[in-house]
């Protein structure tokens, strides 16, 4: 299992140059996202926290570590990339959670059909890195702030992540 320095190298290299909706490198979202975990968090979960948005944001630089792995695996696939991770002896815990934080693994599926099933998994993992990703995300100065391009998503995103933390820390008996 990679120390949590090395996945933060990992995820550092692999946000280069990514932002988010406020133009604030990605980098900065999925470290407050582990920084915010309880103090009784695993060391997995804290993996986790880092490592949560890198199928979906990161998925070309993905493919060229895998190639150079001499990786063979279907690029289309968001499952192929929880390969990547397994090789890199990532316990099955973080990968569990990997698959359910990665929405396109859930396509077709509403953003509340998706958390709940975060939800039924039990993965407290997974739980806490989706409450704390949305506690980041839902913050009122981030989304008056964002960057014009996502300002007619911003009401949407509002209900959205107040629903989804609604659940969550329910699910979690966090209050």
């Amino acid at each position: 299992m990679p120390t949590l320095d090395e996945t933060i190298a990992l995820v550092t290299d692999l946000y280069d140059g990514v932002v988010d909706l406020n133009d604030v490198p990605y980098i900065e979202h999925v470290l407050w996202v582990m920084r915010a975990l309880p103090k009784d968090a695993t060391e997995d979960d804290r993996h986790l926290a880092v490592l949560h948005d890198a199928i979906e944001l990161c998925r070309p630089r993905l493919a060229k570590l895998m190639e150079a792995m001499n990786m063979q695996f279907d690029h289309a696939s968001p499952m192929a990339y929880l390969r990547f991770f397994h090789q890199r002896g990532y316990s099955q815990y973080v990968i569990d959670g990997l698959m359910l934080l990665t929405r396109e693994m859930w396509s077709g599926w509403s953003y509340m059909n998706y958390i709940t099933n975060i939800i039924d998994s039990g993965h407290r993992g997974a739980m806490l890195v989706k409450y704390f990703d949305n506690v980041y995300n839902s913050e009122p100065d981030r989304l008056a702030n964002a960057l014009p391009a996502y300002q007619a998503w911003v009401p949407s995103l509002q209900v959205r992540y107040q629903r989804s933390k609604q659940a969550l820390s329910t699910a979690l008996g966090i209050h």
